[in-house]
């Protein structure tokens, strides 16, 4: 018979120490923890940015209402969460449905895509040219890809330099002697050419001159 007045400690153990009587609140409050935690590891929600998207090639651009439907349709039903549109060159035999790129009826076809996606929950996405690199005929020259082409050369002092620099704009040119300033020839060079005698001493002459317009662009979509 086990007296009522007694410790913890005096129980009968069978086989099992007081401490474990005396860790049972913190063992439950671990495991409150662990399932708490459990809770928390659950997997969110799958949004548009978790699932994967897809390039959608528009050759020449030509699309039409009921097929970017059916085709943003079949994209939703296995998954994808959004598209990103690349106009490019058309396909042989069909000019006649190619859409100028930015033209009135490829914009209503944008903006068709636009509100078709949204009805499906999915995101849409646009490259910023056709083709590639980037460009077009509303890219000037003056922002057109350009490439830097490095002038070296050696001068001695008294004796005339006569020096042609690569075809483009001279960005920058100078002379440096063994010891003190040196000396911008920028404004020396006309046509292409640096006519120039420099003073007393050994010259090491370095410039930069770049290039625009060194790359089409290639499978541009039409009027792109």
């Amino acid at each position: 018979m086990i007296n009522p007045i007694r410790g913890i400690a005096d129980f009968p153990s069978f086989g099992i120490s007081s401490e474990f009587y005396l860790m049972r609140p913190v063992l439950a409050l671990l495991l409150l923890a662990t399932l708490a935690r459990a809770d928390n590891t659950a997997w969110p929600p799958v949004t548009n940015e978790a699932k994967p998207w897809t390039r959608w090639w528009w050759l020449g651009s030509g699309v039409d209402a009921k097929n970017l439907t059916s085709q943003l349709e079949a994209f939703s039903k296995v998954g994808l969460g959004g598209v990103e549109i690349c106009p490019i060159y058309g396909a042989k035999g069909y000019e006649d449905r190619d859409l100028p790129f930015l033209s009135d009826k490829w914009t209503a076809a944008y903006a068709h895509t636009a509100k078709e996606a949204a009805r499906l929950g999915m995101g849409i996405d646009l490259t910023t040219g056709t083709g590639w690199p980037f460009g077009g005929p509303r890219v000037e020259e003056k922002d057109a890809s350009a490439s830097l082409q490095s002038v070296k050369a050696k001068a001695e002092g008294g004796k005339a330099v006569s020096l042609d620099l690569p075809k483009g704009k001279v960005e920058a040119l100078a002379a440096w002697p063994e010891q003190g300033e040196p000396i911008d020839l920028t404004g020396q060079v006309k046509d292409g050419k640096l006519e120039w005698t420099p003073p007393a001493g050994n010259w090491r002459i370095h410039g930069l001159v770049s290039k625009h317009a060194i790359q089409k662009v290639k499978r541009a979509a039409p009027g792109g």
